[in-house]
């Protein structure tokens, strides 16, 4: 799988992003758009989705690779790819082929023009533990007519289909897929974001808007789909500006010697660097059981240890720059900014590490 992916993503890295560096870093609807269509080459955007079902056939593993080599250079890109992930790896979970054919179907009939799934982002209040998910949506009527909503979404003219989590009038959940192509659906965007300025936070007004599809399933999959993407997110933030801190400081002297060779700094950079290592392995096994088997404490363990530890990274190696690390020339300034707000809004690392303890205390009292 890596020898098929490294050196076509690479190239798509390096032509693609690192030149773009600058128009990254604003809501730019248009260049995400040029972005999305060079990669289809690459098969990107299906990369986790079977062959059978005109997809790249890579396993789960691909896409915490994927996420993390493009969150290394671009951290909005690959939230945003991250969160069709997610979506994706939902839609994989689904017992019935057919109805997975259905639903992808206009997702691999795109061509060179990419199309992705926005599943919905919590708005807080945020769940008190595992169990206690809010319903995102509402449904009425046998048909799915879905009605008065509010979210906070990735959105733009590139999606494909929104998802969300829906309540009958039965008060039962299920996962719902809507066209975001409706008169009756009210986009507003909302401000810029601190950080990760590239992704199209939208909030979502609507009413009597037909679900394309329905399916009832446990809140929960999408948690645990996303975790072990959004903790690959993370490692891949905390590499590029590690990546970065080691390349200025073997070409910047101090006391006649680079400031790697610094004993201080040394020490700092080893216990970082292993730290990466240790947040990478926990990340790659959160994904390594595939869509139908499920480790949530693992995968939740996951996703709170790695975003909160990327902001710290990305901290120390400020540190270790000195003056320099404030500057835009190494990046590290807007990787912590990107760091800090996908630990706080996207990831929230805390309600991870929440939602972690209350699961093993339950496992503990059987």
């Amino acid at each position: 799988m890596m020898n098929q992916l490294e050196k076509p993503l690479a190239e798509f890295i390096t032509r693609e992003l690192e030149p773009r560096w600058d128009d990254l870093n604003r809501r730019n609807d248009e260049i995400l758009r040029e972005i999305l269509k060079a990669s289809a080459p690459l098969g990107l955007s299906l990369a986790i989705v079977p062959e059978e079902l005109s997809g790249s056939g890579f396993p789960p593993q691909s896409a915490a690779y994927i996420l993390e080599e493009l969150a290394a250079s671009a951290p909005a890109f690959a939230t945003i790819m991250g969160l069709h992930y997610s979506g994706l790896a939902l839609i994989l979970s689904l017992p019935d082929p057919g109805q997975k054919r259905q639903i992808l179907a206009p997702l691999a009939g795109a061509g060179d023009n990419p199309r992705l799934l926005s599943p919905a982002l919590w708005e807080d209040p945020a769940p008190r533990d595992l169990h206690d998910l809010p319903a995102s949506l509402s449904t009425r009527l046998e048909h799915n007519l879905i009605t008065g909503g509010k979210n906070h979404v990735v959105f733009g003219e590139y999606t494909q289909g929104l998802l969300g989590l829906a309540r009958d009038r039965e008060e039962e959940l299920s996962w719902v897929l809507f066209s975001p192509r409706n008169p009756n659906l009210k986009v507003r965007n909302l401000p810029e974001p601190v950080g990760l300025r590239l992704c199209p936070f939208a909030h979502l007004e609507f009413d009597k808007i037909p679900a394309a599809a329905s399916w009832p399933a446990n809140p929960l999959d999408y948690l645990i789909s996303v975790d072990g993407f959004e903790a690959a997110i993370a490692v891949g933030i905390a590499q590029g500006a590690f990546n970065r801190t080691l390349e200025n400081a073997l070409e910047r002297y101090q006391g006649g010697k680079t400031i790697c060779d610094q004993e201080p700094v040394r020490g700092i950079l080893a216990d970082r660097g292993i730290a990466i290592e240790a947040a990478r392995a926990l990340a790659y096994r959160s994904v390594s059981w595939g869509w139908d088997q499920h480790a949530p404490e693992t995968e939740i363990g996951a996703s709170a240890f790695a975003t909160e530890l990327a902001p710290k990274i990305v901290l120390d190696c400020i540190q270790i720059l000195g003056r320099y690390g404030y500057m835009e020339d190494p990046r590290l300034e807007r990787f912590y900014r990107d760091a800090k707000t996908y630990e706080l809004i996207i990831a929230r690392a805390g309600l991870r590490k929440s939602w972690y303890i209350t699961g093993m205390i339950a496992g503990s009292r059987g």
